[in-house]
This record gives structure tokens, sequence and C-alpha cells, in this order.
């Protein structure tokens, strides 16, 4: 199945990077911005994602669960990162999702601290940018970050 080619866009600004594994992280409303690591920016364009339902899943494949998506009703974009599995237990088949090794590597990228990279901005966008790209899908960075 041809999938559709996808666009999203990352804000410097409010983008967790390094050490840090949730989709949203959930800062006090009224002091700081809600940031987000590539893959919650994703979801929250492209897939339904809100600040309600990003806030506080590690993964895709959580944020699925959360959901209540099965495989007939997982959005193209969520496709990408994640797959249906089931196994049975006792009898009972049990599904479930999970992501896929692509969707590991992002979250790696993103999370990688940046002294690990050797130019640490260019290095993690480009590599964003390029995996992103295999699975049909354009990131584009905008913004600047923060002053520390």
């Amino acid at each position: 199945m041809l999938q559709e080619p996808l666009e999203f866009i990352v804000d410097r600004k409010t983008w967790a990077v390094g050490y840090t594994s949730k989709l949203r992280i959930a800062d006090n409303a009224y002091t700081n911005p809600s940031k987000m690591c590539c893959l919650g920016f994703y979801i929250d364009q492209l897939a339904d994602g809100t600040d309600r339902t990003l806030t506080d899943f590690d993964t895709p494949a959580s944020f699925c669960t959360n959901m209540g998506y099965d495989n007939d009703n997982v959005p193209d974009a969520l496709r990408r990162l994640v797959r249906f599995d089931w196994h049975e237990s006792n009898g009972v088949n049990e599904y479930f999702w999970n992501d896929v090794p692509l969707t590991d590597e992002l979250m790696n990228i993103n999370d990688k601290a940046s002294r690990l990279f050797e130019h640490p901005i260019n290095t993690r966008e480009d590599l964003l940018i390029e995996k992103f790209k295999s699975i049909g899908v354009t990131i584009t960075f905008i913004g600047e970050y923060p002053e520390e």
C-alpha cells in the first residue's frame, strides 16, 4: 500500500531533546509551555495528538494503546511507527501495540545527550531528517533554541 507523503514541523523553542523520553513533558502551564520530543510533534500534528492525550506517554505504542486504536483504525502516520501484534495466553488472544525498530532509533536520536554528538545541533537534526525521510515524512525545524 502506497503511503501519502507527510510533513510536520518541530519548533526548537519547545523541543525536548536529550535525556527525555516522553511524547510531551507536562511543564507547569502557568510558567512554561509544554515541551515535546520529535515524536510528540509528529503525533500532535499528524495523528490526533493533543496536550491531554500526549502527556506522560513514553512511546507511540503507548499512545496507540491509550487511544484505543486497533489495526483497523490507527492513523496512517502512526502505522509508520508501530505494529499491532498478538499472542495467545490461556486460550485468549491478546493484542498489543509495539514500536517498530525505526521508532526506537528516532527516540534514541532525540534523547541522546548533546555532548555525545560531534556537532550536536546539526547532527541530531540531520539524522532525524534522514530517518523520517525513509518512511515518507518530511520534518522541518523552525525557531531558535531557548537560552539556558
